[in-house]
């Protein structure tokens, strides 16, 4: 049954209890408003993701500006400096995804989940 698998609160009790007590709930008893939830809460994924999927596209850009092998400046970096030039770039990305994600999380639950993705 849809109910075994889904959460109660995913289910329109209007649509279940219109059909009698004992009728299997269904998807069209979902609630939309929490489809809505559903795809905010995604947002907020997505742009996690893309924030650590953009850094890899900043590495290339950094090599191509500071690499001595590519780049025709004065102050370009061996192999062993753009290597740890671009592992702390990305560890950067990493540990403020990691403290934003503490942060306003902790402010989400004072505040209110909504007030913090508006």
């Amino acid at each position: 049954s849809l109910e075994a698998v889904l959460p109660r609160s995913l289910l329109c009790k209007s649509v279940r209890d219109s059909r009698g007590p004992d009728a299997p709930p269904t998807m069209s008893g979902v609630a939309d408003s929490e489809w809505g939830r559903v795809l905010i809460a995604g947002s907020g994924f997505l742009a996690d993701g893309y924030d650590l999927y953009v850094i890899g596209g900043v590495e290339h850009v950094l090599a191509e500006q500071f690499a001595c092998a590519h780049a025709a400046r004065a102050d370009c970096l061996d192999d062993t400096e753009m290597q740890a030039f671009t592992s702390m770039t990305s560890s950067a990305a990493l540990f403020g995804a990691v403290i934003g994600q503490l942060l306003f999380g902790t402010l989400a639950d004072r505040l209110g989940r909504r007030v913090i993705f508006i």
